[in-house]
């Protein structure tokens, strides 16, 4: 059973297709031949689909004692009536659906051309008629007004097992006239829903009624793809069935309504083109908050919603197209930011060593657990997700190359530039690596943890700040993160940058020039006092005893097993409690580093 579109006069109709107007004549010819042939040409002019008429015999219809039985009589028309009606009806294009209520009805309208059929409710429940109007094979209009749904249900076995085919059901009644109460439109809907066919609507209402002209096009918002309405040529004549036709120029305007619905409805699930246009006018895009400069990264702070003049842009859903990435140019306050003005933000973890040390020689290579320090240090650091690379940031000293033979072992990159200027160090890294921020950790840290490092890069993309701390966490486990560019800026503006082996301090201390960023580590992993570091022989016995008894495996333990470790075993975490670290605990350097870690005010433009 195809239960889609129909074809009448050369055109789709159903779902999604124009309704389907059909002028039902029935009676209105009072048996003349003239008249017939006037509302056909009514029908035409009034721009209906096709036209509809009731072929019947009185004696086949209705028992004699009948109340309609002579009215019957009256308004059929033998064969060779039919003939020249068909005739006339294909002169001048225009389909013909039949109500048959007989097999001599359904041969005269097979032999003479009937674009389709009404299964009247009259015959519902004939299945042998009802077989033969199917094996047909043309769109049939199953009439269902007053039909229980378990009829409905049968019929369509019926029809389907004969071979019928493009089928729509027909609700509506006639009840001379239909009450307006009785019409219940919200039947087409639970018609389609229950047997998934399209559904159209027999209108009976009073014709006089201002509801003549408005109950079709009601039906057609409640989904009905096809109306029929009756027609006559002067209702007020008041011949056989003129309870609810419409005179022609009614008719007419009814077809012309419809029309006007239809372009109303549109489509489902599908916008005007006018609508898409209106919704790309009136929604905000993105666009910069402030001024951006190039290389900035984009964070949600840097970035606003705003209309604009004209369409295009991202919308606000889009928004992770632009975030956590950098600018390729300056960008003014209020102009569009678009996925081709920003790139992707590169990250490096840049572990700063050397094997100069004057309290612990060589620590970096020192063995703990079959491994150097450096690299147990790799190793973790290979554990934070959101790093692209790491790059082991040396110097030229020949005593350094063995760090630059560790590296390409351990598969990361490095690189060696100067001896004591580790800024310097660190923006030759960069620039080598493309990197844009900067996870900056040092080779007497070998439980730096990534997971707090993953949370630092995190932040400063979030935040589009200068540079990120942790706090709160043990001497050692810690980590920093900082932009490329807030270094730059940092290594040009220094007034002495020959203590920048202590390059936080020169964040730390210019507030004004940076904004920078404090993460609150986990509670779990919160212990400021304990040290993690190696920078003296009580650290490295520590160090030692936490791999010794954590590095099962060569696995990267978490950090709270560390602290989970010290916590029970108190000796262990007095073992280095006394030492000292210079930049901590050295009241002279911090005094000296506050001084000479500050930045020359930039130079405002000309």
């Amino acid at each position: 059973m195809n239960t889609g579109k129909m074809q009448v006069n050369n055109r789709s109709t159903g779902e999604g297709a124009p309704i389907c107007v059909i002028a039902e004549i029935a009676g209105a010819h009072e048996g003349s031949m003239e008249k017939l042939t006037r509302l056909i040409d009514a029908a035409k002019t009034s721009s209906a689909d096709a036209v509809k008429l009731q072929v019947y015999r009185a004696d086949t219809l209705a028992v004699p004692s009948h109340p309609a039985y002579q009215l019957y009589r009256q308004l059929e028309y033998d064969e060779q009536q039919w003939e020249r009606v068909m005739h006339y009806a294909r002169s001048i294009t225009l389909p013909v659906f039949a109500d048959v209520f007989d097999d001599w009805g359904l041969h005269l309208m097979e032999r003479y051309g009937a674009h389709g059929y009404k299964v009247h409710p009259t015959i519902v429940y004939e299945d042998e008629l009802l077989a033969l109007v199917a094996a047909t094979k043309k769109p049939l209009l199953l009439g269902v007004g007053g039909v229980p749904p378990a009829t409905i249900k049968k019929a369509l076995k019926t029809i389907a097992e004969g071979g019928g085919q493009e089928i729509t059901l027909i609700h509506g009644f006639q009840s001379y006239p239909t009450r307006p109460e009785d019409t219940n439109l919200l039947r087409i809907a639970a018609l389609k829903e229950t047997f998934g066919l399209p559904v159209g609507f027999a209108d009976h209402v009073d014709a006089d009624s201002h509801l003549a002209l408005i109950l079709p096009l009601v039906a057609v918002g409640c989904g009905a793809q096809l109306v029929e309405k009756h027609l006559t040529l002067d209702r007020s004549k008041k011949g056989p069935d003129y309870y609810s036709s419409l005179n022609p120029d009614e008719f007419s305007a009814l077809v012309s309504s419809i029309r006007a619905v239809e372009s109303v409805l549109g489509k489902r699930n599908v916008m005007s083109h006018a609508e898409e246009k209106y919704i790309d006018s009136i929604v905000r895009r993105i666009v910069a908050a402030r001024s951006i400069e190039s290389g900035d990264l984009i964070s949600r702070e840097k970035i606003a919603f705003k209309r604009v003049d004209g369409t295009g842009g991202l919308l606000p859903s889009q928004r992770f197209k632009v975030l956590h990435k950098k600018a390729k140019n300056n960008l003014n306050v209020d102009e569009l930011i678009t996925a081709d003005k920003v790139e992707s933000v590169r990250t490096g973890v840049f572990i700063a060593v050397r094997m100069k040390s004057t309290r612990l020689p060589k620590k970096a290579m020192i063995e703990i657990e079959g491994r150097t320090i450096i690299e147990h240090l790799i190793e973790r650091v290979k554990a934070a997700k959101m790093a692209d690379v790491i790059v082991v940031c040396t110097s030229t000293h020949p005593d350094d190359a063995v760090l630059v033979d560790v590296a390409k072992k351990a598969g990361v990159k490095w690189f060696a530039g100067s001896e004591n200027n580790v800024m310097d160090r660190f923006l030759g890294a960069a620039r080598q690596e493309r990197v844009d921020m900067i996870l900056r950790t040092t080779g007497d840290c070998p439980l730096t943890d990534p997971e707090h490092a993953d949370k630092a890069i995190a932040q400063l993309a979030a935040t589009g700040a200068d540079y990120v701390r942790v706090v709160g966490m043990p001497l050692g486990a810690g980590c920093e993160v900082f932009t490329t560019k807030a270094l730059a800026k940092a290594h040009s503006n220094a007034i002495d940058p020959a203590y920048s082996e202590y390059m936080s301090f020169y964040f730390w201390n210019n507030p004004d020039v940076f904004r920078i960023e404090e993460l609150e580590c986990d509670g779990t992993v919160r212990r400021p006092h304990y040290r993690l570091t190696v920078d003296v022989t009580e650290d490295l016995e520590l160090m030692r005893e936490i791999y010794g008894r954590l590095y099962h495996g060569g696995r990267v333990f978490p950090l709270t097993e560390v602290i989970a470790l010290l916590d029970s075993n108190p000796d262990l975490a007095a073992l280095n409690s006394q030492a000292k670290l210079r930049w901590r605990d050295d009241r002279e350097l911090i005094d000296l580093l506050n001084k000479k870690t500050r930045l020359r005010p930039e130079r405002s433009p000309d």
